[in-house]
């Protein structure tokens, strides 16, 4: 799960982030293990142990918190059994880690990017600039190799879950083999991701690489796309709109018909006194 940047907007070759971490994973054709973008940035209120625990790694750009000891202790508590990746900053949190860094086992501290020069991703730069040997596809080369190293199967059992997922308009429908009240584990949907989608009975929906949705679920789920009264107000505010411009524009076309209609009547009426 990364904790970091997300931007898709005025981006530059040097800015780091999800969407930049995606097209390097989506480069190198790589996705043996997923990355997903955590919606919550402050490390201490990522969750409690046992939510945790679906995750097999943390890789970690910024370093937000409300409470900087527990923010620590909930990363020393997860680096004991699998890796946490340090991007390196001069945040107080990261050089509380990195001096204490035998408290963490699987702690991996990144290489530090090297300074280069930035332009905007949509520029007209053409063949001219190469990313192979770029700063930052030099630290997804190690996060995919700790990644590689440190990688555990999502089910351990000899025999996975079947699941069974039904579309709707609104809403998907996924049955699973697994008895309700059990751990919970991933499904990857192939569907773009969408803050909107929930699940009512407590699945947990992440983005993930290149940008499908992931659900852990316990049992079979129903996840619904809500719109809240924003969305609403939206929607009829179009509507209201389309039939206004669909008035407009019919209308004067039919006032315009009618006048043509009389205007041809008066000419009928008009030849039949003559010819009287």
């Amino acid at each position: 799960m990364f904790i970091g940047d997300f931007s898709t907007k005025l981006r530059t070759n040097t800015q780091l982030g999800f969407i930049r971490l995606a097209e390097e994973q989506f480069s190198s054709n790589w996705f043996d293990v997923r990355l997903i973008r955590s919606p919550e940035l402050k490390l201490d209120l990522l969750g409690n142990d046992k939510s945790m625990a679906g995750f097999g790694a943390l890789i970690i750009q910024q370093y937000k918190y409300q409470n900087i000891q527990n923010a620590y202790e909930l990363l020393r508590r997860f680096a004991q059994m699998r890796p946490v990746i340090l991007f390196p900053t001069d945040a107080e949190l990261f050089h509380l880690i990195r001096g204490t860094i035998s408290r963490f086992p699987h702690a991996y501290i990144l290489d530090r990017a090297l300074p280069e020069v930035g332009f905007a991703m949509n520029s007209d730069y053409g063949p001219t600039y190469s990313f192979a040997n770029s700063p930052i596809r030099q630290q997804w080369r190690q996060i995919r190799e700790i990644l590689d190293k440190e990688k555990t199967p999502v089910w351990t059992d000899s025999q996975p879950p079947t699941i069974t997922a039904l579309e709707y308009t609104n809403s998907i429908h996924l049955d699973s083999s697994v008895t309700k009240g059990s751990s919970s584990f991933p499904v990857l949907l192939r569907r773009s991701y969408h803050p909107r989608w929930v699940a009512p009975e407590g699945a947990q929906l992440f983005a993930t690489t290149p940008f499908f949705t992931v659900a852990y679920i316990r049992g079979s789920e129903t996840l619904r796309f809500e719109r809240n009264l924003l969305d609403r107000s939206a929607l009829i505010l179009s509507c209201t709109a389309a039939i206004a411009m669909a008035l407009c524009c019919f209308l004067p076309a039919a006032r315009q018909k009618r006048k043509t209609s009389e205007r041809v009547r008066d000419e009928e009426k008009e030849s039949l006194i003559v010819s009287g």
